[in-house]
């Protein structure tokens, strides 16, 4: 079965008042979903954001398996790579492909894909409907509901 990874949280499409907002990730957690989140370190504290931090929090919320995170700025790339805790993170910008701490690699939307990549925002390029023809581990999609139904 893929791994299905609701993209800052979302399950029902692009919505930039929810993206990366606590109460939407812990939704799509308790859905089953994994979720990719957008992680700064500034000043001692984490915060969610994607252009900008917005949503501060603790280090305990992302301390799970199920989350991809998208380090936003050099301090929460050191951050995580000195820790003790084996999170699964990653920085890209628009690099064709980024590898993930756990070995996993991350696609730039319209990248070709295959057994441990992840394929990210399929719907910025394609069909949703053509997505079981392709081999990879896991999407990232806004439209995690509707991208898990296709893939049961």
């Amino acid at each position: 079965m893929k791994k299905i990874i609701a993209h800052r949280g979302l399950l029902h499409g692009p919505d930039k008042n929810d993206e990366n907002r606590p109460e939407i990730i812990e939704n799509a957690l308790i859905q089953n979903f994994d979720v990719e989140i957008d992680l700064w370190f500034i000043d001692g504290k984490w915060l969610l954001g994607h252009d900008n931090p917005q949503y501060e929090i603790q280090q305990s919320f992302f301390e799970r398996d199920n989350f991809w995170i998208h380090c936003k700025n050099f301090d929460a790339l050191n951050k995580l790579n000195n820790s003790n805790y084996y999170f699964n993170y990653f920085w890209h910008d628009k690099d064709a492909y980024t590898l993930t701490s756990h070995n996993y690699i991350w696609a730039y939307p319209g990248s070709t894909v295959k057994d441990r990549s992840i394929i990210v925002l399929p719907e910025k390029f394609m069909n949703l409907e053509d997505i079981k023809a392709y081999d990879f581990y896991g999407v990232c999609t806004d439209y995690s509901c509707y991208v898990g139904e296709l893939l049961k």
